[in-house]
């Protein structure tokens, strides 16, 4: 009886040991497993002969519609770009074809993953179209850092953006897009 008692103890002593070990073995790998980045890609920069260079980007691209003097609910594609240096910027194309380069300022209203509203301003760099936020003296808009805060939070963003100086019906574009995983994407820049 004392036997049987003894190599069940031993028995349990060594099943407790290998949970043990199980969840180290666990527990380590979960630690090196790589990080959910959501919906971002992870891109590097080329140089003047098209070859990748070391330094990385995000990119993000959503789906949405815009309208014009021209059309109305139209499909449009928006990319957003994201630099080590915490850069921001977003391009947008009609009919997921034409890169818009047509005004160079335009009103920004995000709403982020809470329902609450931010105002930026954007400044349309006419070469490639792309919008940089614009920072230059406007009292009632938003900064660089604080689009990079509501990307931190996450979730689903709402993105309405339009000619800020339009000669007749300005160009609306509304669009969204999902930023969870930016904090894991961005540490692997």
């Amino acid at each position: 009886m004392l036997t049987l008692f003894s190599s069940l103890l031993l028995v349990s002593c060594n099943n407790a040991k290998i949970k043990d070990d199980k969840k180290e073995i666990s527990s380590e790998i979960e630690e090196n497993e790589p990080k959910p980045i959501g919906l971002w890609e992870i891109n590097n920069y080329t140089d003047e002969f098209g070859e990748k260079s070391s330094e990385k980007f995000l990119l993000l691209s959503g789906e949405g519609e815009f309208s014009n003097s021209a059309t109305s609910g139209s499909r449009m594609t928006a990319l957003l770009f994201v630099s080590k240096s915490e850069r921001v910027w977003i391009r947008l194309i009609e009919y997921d074809s034409y890169i818009v380069k047509n005004d160079n300022r335009y009103e920004c209203k995000i709403k982020d993953s809470e329902g609450i509203v931010h105002d930026f301003l954007l400044h349309n760099e006419e070469e490639y179209g792309d919008m940089y936020i614009y920072e230059e003296s406007y009292e009632n808009t938003e900064k660089e850092s604080d689009f990079i805060s509501i990307l931190k939070k996450g979730g689903i963003v709402t993105f309405s953006i339009k000619e800020k100086y339009a000669y007749s019906t300005p160009d609306k574009y509304l669009f969204k897009m999902d930023v969870t995983g930016f904090e894991e994407a961005f540490k692997q820049l």
